[in-house]
């Protein structure tokens, strides 16, 4: 950087690069928490030609990526990656003339209108109150706007997280004592009816696509909903293929016995001691916070898909 400056060239004025003492630049940070390499996974075709005529390479989509997990050692945990690629999509700017984020930027959505609440402080009698607030208000199109106090926010939430916390745990605890055998071959079971119906779509579009140009040449499609319809058919196909590799991995990991769709409970019970909540314990735990009104929220938690999956599982093996 110091070289860039007394030529007078382009050099970063802010973040990371700009402290003394820094080995890395802001760019080069941000390009390792987007690169899912460090998590031990193999990604390949990124990039390709049209054919084999043009040399010239371009960006394939996510949906065309091939991607092998496990492939070398990891030096990221899956999670933390993750968990990094959420707080970089959050609203994490710090307050005004303040260098923290507040607990609930970006997390906090107003129940009425799904704009994110804001805080603010009011003072009275000498003394700070914390609120936070739908900045949308009823004039601007927010029906029905609610206004929390932080401190009755966090002891809400507070107990709502240890209350999940406990239900991950007795979750764990039942499938640990519970015929492990019987529980992977009823997940194996769901994965292959989910896998034969993307089988079955993946079939259904391959059909309408090869009619497409038999269509257009017998004028019932014309030229521009011939291309249209064709590259929406390609994104689809994209889409459930990529869907079948994943899906594939899980129904493998299933039959071998992999404990790794049981990981995500781990990340619950690092918490399991917890005694007050700060912006670390809510970006780990929860994905939003729905305010319905004073009186009701709605907690979304993390893995909330695999959580209701597992009771799902449960209650299979019982029935």
């Amino acid at each position: 950087m110091e070289y860039k400056k007394s030529r007078g060239l382009p050099h970063p004025k802010r973040g990371y690069a700009y402290k003394d003492g820094a080995k890395w630049s802001a760019t080069t940070i941000i390009r390792i928490l987007n690169d899912e390499t460090y998590t031990g996974t193999l990604i390949q075709g990124r990039q390709g030609t049209l054919n084999y005529k043009i040399k010239d390479l371009i960006d394939r989509p996510k949906s065309e990526w091939k991607r092998s997990e496990g492939a070398h050692q990891a030096i990221v945990k899956p999670h933390d990656f993750d968990l990094a690629q959420k707080i970089m999509r959050l609203d994490t700017r710090t307050a005004p003339g303040g260098d923290k984020v507040y607990m609930f930027s970006g997390v906090l959505i107003c129940g009425s209108c799904g704009g994110r609440m804001t805080r603010k402080t009011v003072p009275y009698k000498g003394v700070k109150y914390q609120y936070y607030y739908c900045p949308t208000t009823k004039r601007r199109g927010c029906a029905a706007a609610a206004t929390l106090k932080e401190t009755e926010l966090c002891e809400c939430i507070m107990d709502s997280v240890k209350s999940h916390i406990s239900n991950v745990a007795s979750l764990e605890s039942i499938i640990a004592g519970s015929d492990g055998q019987k529980i992977a071959n009823a997940l194996a079971k769901q994965y292959r009816e989910q896998i034969a119906d993307n089988e079955q779509q993946l079939e259904k579009i391959g059909g309408l696509k090869a009619t497409l140009y038999e269509n257009m040449i017998a004028g019932i499609l014309n030229k521009d909903d011939y291309k249209t319809l064709k590259a929406k058919y390609i994104v689809n196909e994209n889409r459930l293929r990529g869907a079948l590799d994943l899906l594939s991995q899980q129904l493998e990991n299933a039959l071998d016995g992999s404990v790794e769709r049981l990981r995500w409970m781990e990340h619950f019970k690092r918490f399991d001691e917890l005694t007050e909540i700060d912006r670390r314990i809510v970006i780990s735990l929860i994905q939003s916070i729905r305010v319905t009104s004073k009186c009701e929220l709605t907690i979304t938690f993390n893995y909330q898909d695999e959580y209701k999956n597992a009771l799902a599982l449960l209650e299979r093996e019982a029935a």
